[in-house]
């Protein structure tokens, strides 16, 4: 009786032992739970802003790039972006994947001079009207690019956005001016020589 009693006891003490934590396994299932349904509206949260923001920057009407580091695959790129630059070429560097010039198109464009890639060392906007990209036809376009920081809560620089566009005809116009100037002024040059020499010949 007496063996049967401790056997009991030690029954029910296991028993609710077990039960205890039965019950903190359950809570603690129940907080995983919620640690779980936190994450997963934190990320839902996080993808409907993604899209959003891709939105808005897909409705910029000059190509946009946001990316975290020099050189990196952006983060997030436009629509006009991808019409102007060659996106499936491999390389380390922008202007290996975008296919990025100097003026003579020959030479590729150096990285570090890339306004996306400068303005992660200055901290700064940097500029540039310089950049040339090979089309599929093996035509150029001439881009200009600008680039500013963003910055996280600590201060330091978090991305880069850079936004650049079309000039080859705005350049071909300045071009054709120049051209008009220069003849211009050589052809009314010499009439204009002839003409004074005349009139101090006259007086």
């Amino acid at each position: 009786v007496q063996s049967n009693q401790e056997l009991e006891s030690q029954v029910a003490e296991r028993t609710w032992d077990l039960h205890v934590k039965i019950n903190q396994l359950t809570n603690a299932e129940k907080k995983i739970s919620a640690v779980n349904q936190l994450l997963s509206e934190s990320a839902a949260q996080n993808e409907r802003q993604k899209v959003l923001l891709q939105d808005v920057i897909d409705n910029i009407p000059v190509g946009t790039i946001i990316s975290r580091g020099p050189n990196m695959v952006p983060d997030f790129i436009n629509h006009r972006a991808e019409q102007l630059l060659l996106t499936n070429f491999g390389g380390q560097t922008y202007s290996e994947r975008y296919q990025l010039f100097l003026a003579d198109k020959k030479t590729v464009y150096p990285a570090e001079s890339l306004p996306v890639n400068a303005s992660f060392r200055s901290g700064k906007s940097e500029y540039k009207e310089d950049i040339f990209v090979r089309k599929p036809t093996g035509n150029y376009i001439q881009l200009y690019a600008q680039s500013s920081v963003l910055y996280d809560k600590v201060g330091a620089v978090e991305r880069s956005i850079m936004v650049f566009d079309d000039i080859t005809a705005r350049k071909e116009i300045e071009r054709q001016k120049s051209v008009f100037f220069s003849v211009a002024s050589h052809l009314l040059r010499s009439p204009l020589s002839a003409i004074k020499w005349f009139a101090e010949l006259l007086l």
